[in-house]
């Protein structure tokens, strides 16, 4: 799924509301609640649609997503609600997916490009530390030339 406005909001307010076994969260809920947090973040924002909250749901089942076991339940008056089906689980405890590893090695790449300049001496300690952390292999070129 291509970043796109506001969507670390998105996901994390779904996130904390799929976490909350005090509430039964209906779509529509669900809906209000990222809104709400797209709003207090950018009060120009028109917010999302219904279309955008599924496919946000989608995505954090999904196992390119954050693989979140998200269920669906019927309350006493017949409506749908979610809710993860585990109440440790949450998205900022699992390990990195695909697509945000493949976003941080482009950031460290570009972090990279500064590397010597006296302003970024912090960019030569960072990037080995990220790519350790996350277990990235950094793609270097080598200056070794063969005859």
């Amino acid at each position: 799924m291509s970043t796109n406005k506001h969507q670390l909001i998105r996901y994390n307010k779904l996130d904390r509301c799929f976490q909350n076994f005090g509430k039964e969260y209906t779509i529509d809920n669900l809906l209000e609640a990222v809104n709400e947090a797209i709003l207090d973040h950018d009060v120009n924002s028109s917010g999302v649609q219904l279309r955008t909250l599924r496919k946000d749901i989608a995505y954090m089942r999904s196992t390119i997503g954050y693989d979140a076991p998200i269920e669906t339940y019927k309350s006493s008056n017949g409506t749908n609600y979610y809710r993860y089906d585990n109440k440790n689980f949450s998205i900022n405890k699992s390990p990195i997916n695909e697509t945000e590893a493949e976003q941080l090695k482009k950031a460290i790449s570009v972090l990279q490009r500064f590397e010597g300049s006296p302003e970024f001496e912090w960019v030569n300690e960072i990037a080995p530390l990220l790519n350790d952390k996350f277990g990235l292999k950094s793609q270097e070129k080598s200056n070794v030339f063969r005859i």
